[in-house]
């Protein structure tokens, strides 16, 4: 992969650098570090994919006319990227629940376990 990275950056090519949000070992993080990118960070493989599919629309979009786009090409991809923004502006609602280890505590200060 280094080979790749290293002819696509020395050719003017754009890159889109992504990584998982996780622990790396320490080499890892030193391969991380060496490579003078802006990594974009992802949890699962949907967001993964909403980041990607923005991107290359905005690499479309930006590169138009080069790859003969036509309007109907370009208002897909404009739309797309619309709706990508949108949907990335919702806040995710990352409550969890406590699975069958919960304790509840009703009115009055009883405790109610649940047993599962």
């Amino acid at each position: 992969m280094g080979l790749e990275w290293r002819r696509a950056v020395s050719g003017g090519k754009r890159a889109l650098a992504y990584r998982k949000r996780m622990l790396y070992s320490p080499s890892a993080r030193g391969l991380l570090g060496e490579w003078d990118v802006a990594w974009t960070a992802f949890e699962a493989p949907r967001e993964l994919k909403a980041h990607a599919t923005q991107a290359l629309a905005r690499v479309l979009l930006d590169r138009g006319e080069e790859f003969g786009l036509h309007l109907d090409d370009v208002e897909g991809l404009t739309g797309l990227v619309k709706a990508e923004e949108e949907e990335a502006s919702e806040e995710p609602d990352r409550r969890r629940g406590a699975g069958r280890g919960g304790v509840i505590f009703g009115r009055g200060g009883q405790r109610v376990e649940d047993g599962g």
